[in-house]
């Protein structure tokens, strides 16, 4: 249930770590629809070791953070109402949208409206 992110995990570096954990921060203080801080975990788990976000994460500069989104196909649970509520494919988008305006905001871009995005 819920929308929620795998993070890598980053034992020997706590500045690292501190970085790869803001932007799940930032979804949740958007107050996105949907997604859950509480269900977003960070590991180095040896059976994700040949996932994308795990070898990225490897790959990568230390300054690129790498994350897993991960969706119910059933529900996600109304944070203030506590019901169930079904997943949709406007909710899909929505969850979208509301995924790339907190990249907007973590990024400190200025968002630009498309009458073309729907």
């Amino acid at each position: 249930m819920n929308g929620f992110l795998y993070g890598n995990q980053y034992d020997n570096d706590v500045h690292r770590q501190q970085l790869q954990t803001a932007f799940p921060v930032l979804l949740d203080r958007n107050g996105v629809v949907g997604f859950s801080l509480e269900n977003t975990s960070y590991n180095r788990d040896a059976v994700k070791a040949g996932t994308g976000r795990r070898t990225l994460g490897e790959f990568l500069d230390k300054e690129s953070k790498c994350y897993t989104l991960e969706v119910s196909f059933f529900c996600y649970q109304d944070r203030d109402t506590g019901r169930n509520v079904p997943y949709t494919v406007d909710k899909y988008k929505e969850l979208g949208r509301n995924l790339v305006a907190a990249l907007t905001d973590y990024y400190g871009l200025e968002s630009q409206t498309d009458s073309t995005v729907k």
